[in-house]
């Protein structure tokens, strides 16, 4: 992949948007940018329907990244990743909120849409039960079975099916505590 042009420095310190204005900037996003990759899904607090946002973060899939980086650069969206990063996340401004867009293969999208949905504790928990069943995983990847091979996992589901654990909804995860698991 070509090297991207990125500041380093933090694009702005995060404000804080109501569920539905975050929403509603999250899919004028998705609307604006859906002709430059193949699939393209919002998580984080928005996908958990967090009361309170302070970001969009979303997870994409595309053959020509650049397509992208190009048409954002030219609407003038000061890109700030740093170059080692490039190749997994950007972080950009939209209209005001922070955007953290993550990149996926069709092969990695269940893993990185699960983690980055959240929340912290709840992905602290599936590296914890992984290694009770002596698992390894790769937040950018999957699951690696004991014997260090990928775990094929087509969706969330299957994830959860092999860490033994009953599958919980983005929406169901905030209310689960810590104490919970």
């Amino acid at each position: 992949m070509e090297t991207l042009a990125m500041d380093m420095k933090p694009a702005t310190e995060p404000k804080v948007f109501p569920l539905e204005r975050a929403s509603e900037l999250a899919k004028q996003l998705l609307e604006e940018i859906e002709g430059f990759v193949d699939s393209v899904v919002i998580a984080g607090s928005i996908r958990r329907r967090r009361a309170q946002v302070k970001d969009i973060d979303l997870v994409c899939v595309a053959d020509d990244r650049m397509k992208l980086y190009q048409y954002l650069v030219e609407k003038g969206y000061k890109m700030s990743t740093n170059a080692h990063s490039a190749e997994h996340y950007w972080r950009f401004i939209y209209n005001g909120i922070s955007v953290d867009l993550f990149w996926a293969t069709k092969e990695t999208f269940p893993m990185i849409l699960l983690i980055r949905t959240g929340p912290k504790h709840h992905n602290i928990h599936l590296i914890n039960r992984a290694k009770q069943f002596g698992k390894r995983i790769s937040s950018s990847i999957g699951i690696y079975s004991k014997s260090g091979d990928l775990i094929d996992t087509k969706t969330e589901v299957d994830i959860y099916r092999e860490l033994h654990m009953v599958y919980h909804r983005a929406t169901e995860r905030d209310a689960i505590g810590k104490k919970d698991y």
